[in-house]
């Protein structure tokens, strides 16, 4: 199936557009165990056990049996953390194998419902990479802005060490991790060609690049996710190597760094030139990354 996908080499329209909303917090692809509760369209009152797809701080993608209507509420509690909020589905999200999925928001946003250290997005215009870290200690989980070092750290699968709260101390920091079924659809870049990419100047940049080979994951609606291999970094966009053809102009999610098994932290890019290597199968895409206020959703 791989192969034949790659034959075909899928080429994206010029004119791809992805619809915007406004985000408030950067979002995770995570499965975390949850309860929800209440009545469903029909009036029937149920307590179910599901799971997550995408979370935030304000809100999450979750899976149900149920159906609903825009705007109606139910409890979501989270296993792991025990916290739990009142929430209104804010829109259907299409349909799978475990039911319906549907965007919801939380109407308590001072419960932390997920446990987790969101950074605030103002800190977001400067930063690498983004990931969620989990300390080996304590298990606290710590969504975490990275800078190119910190990257290449985290791609020797050493750790970072950082300072934790609940500790008091510093510890040693690794990717936190996700269920296996997240990585199911994603599908590794084939090739690893020398290098051959045309490269602006410094000057022709807004911000200068940081070279960095680590692993990333660019993310599309109808083509699903693709693991490529980053060639350089800076906090205003990325350069990456993929096996697949994609228009300049089209609009992407990217995750870097990515580390299998561990959860994926996407943020909204616009691939705005293209390079075809010598070896005519791969290319290197330079990406910019699309400010969060106006960031697209990639369901």
């Amino acid at each position: 199936m791989l192969n034949d996908e790659r034959s075909m080499e899928p080429t994206l329209p010029k004119d791809q557009t992805l619809p915007l909303n406004k985000r408030r917090s950067d979002r995770i692809s995570i499965e975390i165990p949850i309860e929800i509760s209440g009545d469903d369209i029909s009036g029937f009152t149920f307590l179910e056990k599901t799971r997550t797809a995408v979370i935030s701080r304000h809100g999450a993608k979750i899976y149900t049996r149920y159906r609903f209507a825009l705007d109606q509420e139910l409890v979501v509690r989270c296993l792991p953390t025990g916290k739990e909020s009142d929430a209104r589905i804010v829109g259907e999200l299409g349909t799978g194998p475990e039911g319906r999925a549907y965007g919801i928001e939380f109407l308590k946003p001072e419960v932390n419902v997920w446990d987790i250290e969101f950074p605030a997005l103002s800190q977001a215009e400067q930063v690498a990479g983004r990931t969620l870290l989990e300390c080996a200690r304590c298990s606290t989980r710590e969504l975490v802005y990275l800078d190119a070092m910190e990257v290449e750290v985290l791609e020797t699968g050493s750790g970072l060490s950082r300072h934790c709260k609940r500790c008091g101390d510093s510890t040693v920091w690794k990717v936190a991790s996700a269920s296996p079924a997240d990585e199911q659809g994603a599908q590794p870049a084939g090739s690893t060609a020398g290098d051959g990419a045309q490269v602006r100047t410094q000057n022709e940049r807004k911000d200068a690049r940081v070279s960095t080979k680590a692993s990333a994951v660019i993310r599309h609606p109808h083509l699903g996710d693709e693991i490529v291999t980053s060639e350089n970094v800076s906090p205003g966009g990325i350069c990456l190597r993929s096996i697949r053809r994609y228009q300049p102009g089209t609009l992407v999610e990217v995750a870097f760094p990515y580390t299998p098994g561990g959860a994926k932290v996407f943020v909204a890019a616009r691939i705005v030139h293209e390079t075809v290597l010598p070896d005519k199968k791969s290319r290197v895409y330079g990406l910019e990354y699309i400010p969060t206020q106006a960031a697209p959703q990639v369901k």
